[in-house]
């Protein structure tokens, strides 16, 4: 028979897993929302724990271009793997196009990825 010790132990992994899978989801939501005609925006995004990352992710930067997002989905599920309780996730992008994308702007339409993908995980 388990102790109390050892399902609160099952409990908390459970939790942990279950969290990182929304959060994965809620980046792959943002990554397949973001319009693409070249598929820069999309192999843009990068994660990061604690706080944003700054500057390009050095295993996407000069690779191919990521029409799918497949490339920069993997890189943030690599990040996700490594969260534990407590730690913050942030999912970015180093490509100007991404804020005019999700805003709007004269020539771009507001796509509102983050936003979108953010309230479909809230509801989640």
């Amino acid at each position: 028979m388990a102790t109390v010790e050892e399902i609160i132990g099952r409990a908390k992994a459970d939790l942990l897993l279950a969290a990182k899978m929304k959060m994965l989801a809620a980046a792959e939501e943002m990554v397949l929302l973001t319009p693409t005609r070249t598929g820069r925006t999309r192999s843009s995004f990068v994660a990061s724990i604690g706080q944003p990352a700054t500057g390009t992710d050095p295993k996407l930067s000069g690779g191919p271009i990521d029409h799918d997002g497949a490339g920069a989905l993997a890189a943030i599920a690599e990040v996700i793997d490594t969260i534990k309780p407590g730690d913050v996730l942030y999912v970015t992008s180093d490509y100007g196009n991404a804020t005019r994308m999700d805003e709007g702007d004269r020539h771009i339409a507001p796509h509102q990825m983050a936003e979108r993908a953010a309230a479909d995980w809230a509801r989640q």
